[in-house]
């Protein structure tokens, strides 16, 4: 029983420290090359469907919504030669505005995988502006293509 109270204690304590701030949604629209040129001197190249896949999941670990995402080039799943893959991604993210009609909050994240870091890496460069940081702590560097990638710190949610 004490358990349990000292955890409801604790949850209402961590959400009531919570900043909240007036928001507004924004429509964000990005396209870009994913670079078959890699930090560590290699080349690599992705199916399209892997580069959508991910593409999605870190937009949702930012805190992104009614995402949509394409994909063209890449690997060419019939046997023909490999392209860089080339994405179009449309996403609602919250944006900090004094005049907003909407709550939100700066929240933890922590994203991690332990394979694709050059994909993930090269996603989240090309994303990275329309989100609202309070803070970025760490962004791992690639060093080989199945390196783990971790990437953490405070965003508007």
């Amino acid at each position: 029983m004490k358990l349990i109270i000292m955890a409801l204690l604790a949850f209402s304590v961590s959400f009531a420290t919570a900043q909240v701030v007036d928001t507004v949604e924004k429509t964000q629209t990005e396209s870009f090359r994913i670079d078959s040129r890699t930090d560590f001197g290699g080349r690599v190249y992705y199916a399209c469907e892997s580069v959508e896949h991910k593409t999605e999941a870190l937009l949702k670990e930012l805190g992104a919504y009614d995402i949509s995402v394409r994909c063209s080039g890449g690997i060419d799943p019939w046997g023909g030669y490999a392209r860089e893959a080339f994405v179009k991604t449309t996403f609602t993210v919250k944006s900090e505005n004094a005049q907003g009609d909407q709550d939100g909050s700066y929240e933890e994240f922590e994203f991690k995988s332990f394979g694709s870091c050059h994909l993930y890496s090269e996603v989240f460069s090309q994303v990275k502006d329309a989100f609202e940081f309070e803070r970025l702590d760490k962004v791992r560097r690639c060093f080989r293509s199945n390196d783990r990638i971790t990437i953490s710190g405070s965003v508007l949610k």
